[in-house]
């Protein structure tokens, strides 16, 4: 709704599209030669601009160096010694402690996630105090801000006593010279100054294994990522491709188009989330992928198999059989991936050696004098493939659950289209997209979460429904610009809680709670934060006085303490006060302009 005084003010969006008309038309009016003299002014400006960051940075740090329990007449609370503020190393050795809850303040001035802010400050300090040649340079105008705050954090383990040695050589690289190359530089010169510590870093860094999911794109495309031990990814690799083989052969049985290799390959990743359906298209195959039906009959294969790799898997069903393992002929075999693989030590141990009774069929006899051998440990033996039918394979598939967040007019027909499903920790797809994201999967839909409905509990804990109430209406941290998102995150009560027994109202922890990192939760608890819930979201105030409006949709704006005032007591409503923001960016740009 628009209230009469916005009803009667003048059109704010054409006041701003003239501001950044008239702004392009002095350019597209300036002489080519002016053209570029306002390009390097553009340089100028920008280098100052993050320049002017980092000072901020560094004076806010300066200004909060100090241990808060040793300011005079300081008496510390028991939950301020639990949670409070504490003095803390950002930055390497040498530059000075910082307390941790003071940053995230000045994330909310500089418009950072508090994360970001902290790196900022790390960043600007080593530079002052371990990095001084190259900071002049900075302070100068005559390096890149970002490339130095790189070569900062690139050296923070080095310690503080052989720091001399990387500021010399990025000191004299950082002018002039392509940030890559400015890089490269500093990472070299880090590995001459401390020889020990990155030996101990490269160790960690080859120890450290994980799986990760990208962010999803617009198309509903993922990118997988993995760091695995060398033999673990090489067998990985090799199964990907085996599977991209059957399915390429499959499509040209079927007379499909064919398709890329990348793209059978990514189709072959998604096989091995399946390990019963992979079972049983690998043993339909057998060890040629060109066979259908695993009975050797295969002709004009299109895609001939890897004879070595056919020539192990002889071997491995040869020992699953019990029959001899023999080598080819005398010659060893060349140097290939398997020879170069190093078994990943997590390996389960080979079982105890069992010798398997089998009658040896006519190759068996050709390859010569039956001899015992040792079971391979992943090997199946007969009885328990007998048992992995249909309805056993269906069994193993994965159980997960999904959340998909639907507007009722997806549904209903109302909106015009098929409309659009928020997938939890995927991102938007088409509604229409929805049945072939979940084919292959044994579906149980669960009881839909009404979250226009508000539940209250006695107890300051939240329970575990309550949180899930709360996590599915607000899943980003509502803190302003922070970004995380997640179900790890604090639950604070929008209104602080006061025990029962010191004469606290019950019904106190509700669906109302708002999910905060554990860093901003200490800060609303300690600092004087404020809050205050409106329509139009919540208004936060820091202890310095700035106020912010992180609205219902997660986004921040600024406001003026007066519109704060405004929107708090309900005498103005978001659309006033999207006009008044429009408003002073419109002047913002005719100042910039002048």
């Amino acid at each position: 709704m628009i209230s009469p005084a916005a009803a009667d003010a003048p059109d704010v969006d054409a006041e701003l599209r003239a501001a950044r008309a008239s702004r392009l038309g002095e350019w597209e009016m300036s002489p080519t030669a002016e053209v570029l003299f306002r390009a390097e002014e553009a340089v100028r400006r920008r280098r100052e601009a993050e320049l002017d960051e980092l000072v901020a940075c560094l004076t806010w740090c300066d200004r909060f160096a100090s241990d808060p329990r040793d300011e005079p007449g300081h008496t510390p609370t028991r939950g301020e010694v639990l949670g409070g503020e504490k003095l803390v190393a950002i930055a390497g050795e040498g530059a000075p402690l910082v307390r941790d809850l003071s940053l995230l303040e000045l994330g909310i001035a500089l418009a950072r996630h508090p994360v970001s802010v902290r790196a900022m400050c790390a960043d600007a300090l080593d530079l002052r105090h371990r990095l001084p040649r190259t900071w002049r340079h900075v302070m100068d105008g005559r390096a890149e801000a970002w490339v130095a705050r790189r070569v900062a954090s690139l050296s923070r383990t080095v310690p503080a006593a052989r720091m001399s040695v990387v500021d010399a050589a990025v000191a004299e690289a950082i002018i002039g010279v392509s940030p890559s190359r400015v890089l490269e530089v500093a990472e070299a010169s880090v590995i001459a100054a401390d020889p020990e510590g990155h030996r101990a870093r490269a160790a960690a860094s080859r120890a450290k294994r994980y799986v990760g999911l990208g962010r999803a794109d617009s198309t509903g495309m993922r990118t997988l990522i993995a760091r695995l031990g060398t033999g673990d990814a090489v067998f990985v690799d090799a199964m990907v491709s085996r599977v991209a083989d059957i399915l390429a052969v499959q499509r040209a049985a079927t007379g499909l188009p064919d398709l890329p290799r990348d793209t059978l390959r990514a189709e072959a990743m998604g096989w091995l989330a399946r390990p019963a359906e992979l079972m049983g298209l690998l043993v339909a195959h057998g060890a040629d992928p060109a066979d259908p039906t695993g009975d050797g009959c295969a002709e004009d294969n299109p895609f001939p198999p890897d004879e070595e790799w056919i020539t192990r898997e002889q071997r491995a069903e040869r020992s699953r059989r019990g029959g001899p393992t023999p080598e080819s002929d005398d010659t060893e075999p060349g140097p290939g991936p398997e020879d170069d693989t190093t078994v990943p030590t997590d390996v389960p141990g080979p079982a105890p050696a069992t010798h398997i009774e089998t009658e040896p069929d006519e190759t068996d006899h050709e390859a010569g004098p039956e001899a015992p051998v040792t079971a391979s440990p992943l090997a199946l033996s007969e009885d328990v493939l007998d048992r992995l039918d249909a309805r056993a394979l269906s069994r193993l598939r994965p159980k997960a659950v999904l959340y998909v967040h639907l507007h009722e007019s997806a549904l209903d027909g109302t909106r015009t289209g098929s409309g659009v499903a928020r997938i939890e920790g995927h991102g938007p797809v088409d509604v229409a997209d929805l049945a072939t994201l979940l084919r292959r999967h044994d579906l149980t839909i669960q009881p839909v979460i009404d979250n226009r409905e508000t539940h209250a509990v006695d107890a300051y804990e939240h329970p575990t429904w309550m949180r899930e109430r709360i996590h599915l209406r607000a899943p980003a941290e509502a803190f302003p610009h922070a970004t995380r998102r997640g179900r790890s995150m604090d639950l604070d009560h929008p209104v602080p809680w006061v025990d029962p027994a010191h004469g606290g109202p019950p019904g106190q922890t509700t669906t109302e709670s708002q999910p905060l990192s554990r860093t901003a939760h200490r800060a609303r608890t300690h600092l004087g934060y404020t809050i205050a819930p409106t329509p139009a979201g919540t208004v936060w105030r820091s202890p310095h006085g700035l106020t912010r409006l992180l609205d219902t949709h997660g986004r921040t704006h600024t406001l003026t303490e007066g519109e704060a005032a405004l929107l708090t007591t309900g005498q103005t409503d978001t659309d006033a006060l999207l006009e008044r923001a429009l408003r002073r960016l419109v002047e913002e740009c005719r100042d910039g302009g002048d």
